[in-house]
């Protein structure tokens, strides 16, 4: 059932959303909220599940949890930028606390809006709306309330959030460059032995 607050996507529309998020209870509740609301919605329990039906149903909006097993939605969030730069992507995670840092993560590897958990239905539909851009996304003083569970990246969170993105990626070259040198020298031991 549509939120009273929100408006739905306009009649005759197919916005198709990945929804991807590995608590099963949740991803119930999530998925009945936007098909009430007139969406389709294509479940994905994990990021690797999720990769696959991305590539299988090309949907408008992806919304990912960002702490999940197997493929967790930071690594998801920077894989669906690079396969389709102009996808929308809304990122979840816990409150506003420890997990505000992985939400700004994501932000600054491309998703375009982070989300905290717990929300409700009008935070939910307010954040759809504002990622798909719809003019009419909004009918009452219910919208200050829900506005108030969306991340947004301030320039300050979005330059942290980029520098530590950047830092992650030097990491990943350090160890690669050092596991080179290791099996270089491995190869140099056996030589000179």
């Amino acid at each position: 059932m549509p939120s009273p607050s929100i408006v739905s996507p306009p009649a005759g529309s197919s916005i198709t959303v990945l929804l991807v998020e590995d608590d099963a209870p949740a991803r119930e509740g999530l998925k009945l909220i936007l098909e009430g609301c007139g969406y389709s919605v294509i479940p994905a329990t994990d990021g690797i599940d999720g990769i696959r039906k991305f590539a299988d149903f090309n949907p408008d909006l992806v919304l990912t949890d960002i702490r999940m097993p197997k493929k967790g939605g930071i690594s998801l969030v920077a894989d669906l930028r690079r396969m389709r730069p102009d996808v929308k992507i809304i990122a979840m995670s816990g409150e506003c606390g420890v997990d505000a840092d992985f939400v700004s993560v994501a932000m600054a590897l491309g998703a375009d809006l982070g989300l905290y958990k717990p929300f409700d239905a009008d935070q939910l539909t307010l954040a759809v709306h504002v990622v798909l851009g719809s003019s009419a996304a909004v009918q009452s003083p219910a919208v200050d309330t829900a506005a108030d569970s969306i991340g947004y990246a301030d320039e300050g969170a979005e330059t942290a959030a980029r520098e530590t993105a950047d830092l992650l990626r030097e990491l990943d070259d350090i160890d690669e460059r050092l596991t080179g040198l290791a099996t270089a020298v491995k190869a140099r031991r056996k030589i000179l032995n």
